[in-house]
């Protein structure tokens, strides 16, 4: 009940990088609204029929073969990340995905986790394109405008870590 799970980490790193207050709720809290029987909110949607039979999360953790990266976006996110236990890989018009080290513990997941969230709660926020008016689709992010934002990201993950472990332990999660 209060042990982090996939899904449970998803539920608290999005309130933790949505919130103003940056809080982290309960677990009494995430029992309320965590899907027991129905699919993870916070998962990437599966489309594939590996996704399938993969489980909820093959959707959201990739591997590098996996993700429509060219070689030159790739080398790009492998700078972002070099000393990083993930990847945070944007997708237009889709919720981004991880990549993770074979060498990943369970705290870089959880960090991925966190820069995930923080970056898909920025994305909406992006301007939308000319002609759309202020509720039209968020326009396409050229590479160096990603590459900003998800080194943003990572920093923000990286800086806001200890304050995140510590409101969990407060909140009452069993996290190391």
């Amino acid at each position: 009940f209060r042990f982090l799970n996939l899904e449970r980490s998803f539920m608290i790193a999005h309130h933790f990088a949505q919130g103003p207050d940056h809080s982290v709720p309960s677990p009494e809290d995430v029992a309320k609204s965590e899907p027991v029987v129905n699919r993870p909110s916070r998962a990437v949607d599966q489309n594939r029929l590996t996704d399938f039979t993969k489980g909820y999360w093959a959707g959201t953790f990739r591997g590098v073969s996996e993700t429509p990266l060219t070689p030159t976006t790739l080398a790009s996110l492998l700078g972002v990340f070099a000393d990083d236990q993930y990847l945070i890989v944007p997708r237009h018009k889709k919720r981004a995905v991880l990549i993770l080290r074979q060498s990943a513990t369970d705290i870089h997941v959880l960090q991925a986790v966190l820069a995930l969230e923080r970056f898909e709660s920025i994305v909406p926020r992006l301007k939308p394109r000319p002609g759309f008016g202020r509720v039209g689709p968020p326009r396409e992010m050229d590479n160096e405008e990603m590459l900003a934002l998800v080194r943003e990201v990572r920093d923000w993950a990286r800086s806001n870590m200890p304050d995140f472990i510590q409101k969990a332990q407060a909140a009452k999660w069993a996290c190391r």
